[in-house]
């Protein structure tokens, strides 16, 4: 069983890169030599060579197969291509030992344990392949951190909005910025991915839906630079400020199917009470003159001796103009203005002391330096969880500010101050038939009075 293994393929080439093909066209030149019949030959592409046994599907295969007695080697083209690890190295060997297989390398020959000068030489080989690994990985995280420091990103992708300016730092793409900070306000106001996946499509920006999801939550729109433990909270220029980017966090896309027509009770979760029977009302439709209509009835209507059937718009309407006349002139309290502007000050202190102490302490070799960081990180986290409970309290208050601003909340705002504002209102018939009013629409309900609606 023969494995081709490369660390990363993309557009590598020269001579450290030993191909697939390569490697196979090794497999064929030896299998002649050896009089060996290849059973297969298993690909493990962009894979590193450290990884544990389990994250390597071909040699995993591979042993599965030596310890079912299907094959008798396995076969690497370059002993530099088998493992990078001495530990994974040596409990490999010896499950394929144990089971009576062997393990060997083109350009090395049989890598076995079995004396202690093949012990020797195959250890002193894997101890120098795992030097080499952990040493281009030190030269890495070193050029990261560099790079991170300066303002360039480390990696490939940027989110769009951006580009490389000819530094390699992070500028903002100025026919595409202002497109995605207005989805990113659109997102936090309740809109659907989908919806600004439209809207920047219709700008020149063409997406993909999960691109979109992926940009909502990249940080890099905030200006910061994250590349693993390295961090840069002042990079570039930002797109997006941070109460936008934690509000479009807390945002849930909606599962399943969307309401064919959807209205502004038909979720009232028992809001809606008929005045025959106290029951609570359901959501049905009716033809009228061949067009469908929603109407809310009264779910008991065999069993009431009053039912209520009304028009779901005449209703809503009915709804909208109590609240407004009831709370339409109303703003939210001082003292949620007063812990919300505390939050915020206190997310813009740890902010500040973040980036300070990152930026004192980087590049220096300071005790407990590192642990600093995290700690300040941490309080930041905590302070933005804070201040993200406070806004999620206190939203609806915060985005009407009189009864003018109704029409300009989306569905799902309008619901939520609906249930706020009523626990229960009784639709009673009107005088006209096929109409209904609203007998009465109450606050908090006493306990009595709940006792009497549950009876």
């Amino acid at each position: 069983m023969g494995i081709v293994r490369v660390s990363e393929v993309g557009d590598r080439s020269g001579e450290s890169f030993v191909s697939p093909v390569e490697q196979r066209r090794q497999f064929g030149e030896w299998a002649k030599r050896e009089h060996a019949h290849m059973v297969d030959i298993f690909e493990e592409l962009n894979i590193k060579g450290g990884l544990p046994l389990r994250k390597r599907p071909g040699l995993r295969r591979a042993v599965a197969m030596v310890e079912s007695g299907e094959v008798k080697r396995i076969v690497f083209a370059y002993f530099d291509r088998s493992f990078r690890d001495v530990v994974l190295q040596m409990e490999t060997l010896y499950r394929i030992e144990k089971a009576g297989g062997e393990l060997w390398a083109i350009d090395f020959g049989r890598i076995s344990a079995l004396t202690a000068a093949q012990w020797a030489a195959q250890a002193y080989m894997g101890v120098g392949n795992e030097l080499q690994r952990r040493s281009t990985g030190e030269k890495v995280r070193n050029a990261h951190r560099d790079a991170v420091a300066r303002g360039v990103p480390p990696f490939t992708h940027i989110v769009r909005g951006y580009r490389r300016g000819p530094d390699g730092r992070v500028v903002v793409e100025p026919s595409e910025g202002p497109h995605v900070t207005k989805a990113f306000a659109m997102r936090a106001d309740g809109a659907t991915i989908r919806q600004c996946q439209t809207y920047l499509a219709e700008h020149g920006i063409d997406m993909t839906y999960n691109g979109v999801a992926s940009m909502f939550e990249s940080k890099l729109v905030l200006g910061e630079l994250h590349a693993g433990v390295h961090v840069n909270l002042n990079s570039h220029t930002p797109l997006v400020d941070r109460l936008t980017w934690d509000r479009v966090q807390v945002r849930k896309e909606p599962r399943g199917r969307p309401p064919s027509e959807p209205r502004l009770l038909t979720q009232h979760g028992g809001l809606l009470r008929c005045s025959g029977c106290m029951r609570a009302m359901t959501s049905s439709s009716r033809v009228f003159n061949g067009k469908r209509f929603r109407v809310f009835i009264c779910a008991r209507k065999y069993d009431c001796p009053r039912p209520v059937s009304v028009g779901a718009g005449v209703l809503e309407r009915c709804v909208v103009a109590e609240w407004k006349a009831r709370f339409g002139q109303r703003s939210q309290s001082a003292t949620t203005d007063a812990e919300v502007r505390t939050a915020e000050d206190l997310v813009a202190q740890r902010t500040a002391q973040l980036a300070g102490i990152t930026a004192t302490l980087d590049g220096l070799d300071v005790p407990g330096g590192r642990q600093r960081i995290l700690d300040a990180k941490r309080e930041l986290d905590e302070a933005l969880e804070h201040l993200n409970r406070l806004l999620a309290a206190v939203e609806p208050a915060q985005v009407v500010l009189a009864g003018r601003d109704w029409e300009r909340l989306i569905l799902d705002e309008q619901r939520a101050l609906i249930r706020v504002a009523f626990r229960t209102i009784v639709v009673a018939p009107a005088a006209r038939p096929g109409n209904a009013t609203v007998e009465m629409i109450r606050g908090r309900l006493t306990f009595e009075e709940r006792e009497t609606l549950r009876k």
